[in-house]
């Protein structure tokens, strides 16, 4: 991989877009902050990218490979060029109802695919997930919760308050179900038809 350039950057990792050498084509690249590399967030990193190589949908980013350089862990996921919906919806942009419903039923069907395999993903939000043209597809799992299996403490409050469901910001996290990801999904279409 020719790293290009950087996309983002959170607590613990940065994400680059990237050339993949041989077959020519743009991706993402997400690794871990040097200060940030720790046994825990190691064993969230390689559980993130488990989960996001399983589900297996279209608007679901796909991961391409999982290895280490240097020592530390990447992740090779397809890039999508269209930016976060977040960023759609800066500046109190508001969608027509029928394109909200209809990009909302396709986020829907991508976090209806994980919930399929026993996944939560506990952190929708727009900026979660990313635009490739209309099509949505889903993003970050760094948070999510497998089955009945969790890399976070039990009683830890994650997620983006703004967004969570009542039983998740009480940090009942084993209450915290496939319904807490529905109650996502119905504040970002609230937020795309209210601006």
């Amino acid at each position: 991989y020719k790293i290009l350039g950087e996309l983002g950057r959170g607590g613990m990792g940065v994400v680059y877009r990237a050339k993949q050498d041989g077959l020519n084509r743009a991706v993402a690249i997400k690794t871990l902050i040097g200060t940030a590399v720790t046994r825990a967030t190691l064993a969230r990193f390689w559980a993130e990218a488990e989960v996001m190589a399983e589900v297996k949908h279209p608007n679901v980013v796909q991961v391409i490979e999982l290895g280490e350089h240097a020592g530390k862990p990447f992740m090779a996921m397809e890039f999508v060029k269209g930016g976060s919906l977040s960023q759609r919806l800066r500046g109190g942009v508001r969608l027509p109802p029928r394109d909200a419903a209809e990009l909302m039923e396709k986020v829907a069907r991508g976090v209806g695919a994980a919930h399929d395999l026993g996944i939560v993903h506990r952190d929708l939000k727009p900026d979660n997930v990313l635009m490739d043209g209309d099509t949505p597809k889903v993003t970050d799992f760094g948070i999510a919760k497998r089955k009945a299996h969790e890399l976070t403490q039990t009683n830890a409050m994650m997620g983006t308050p703004a967004y969570m469901a009542p039983e998740q910001a009480a940090s009942k996290a084993r209450h915290v179900g496939p319904a807490a990801d529905v109650w996502s999904l119905g504040v970002m279409l609230y937020e795309c038809l209210s601006g």
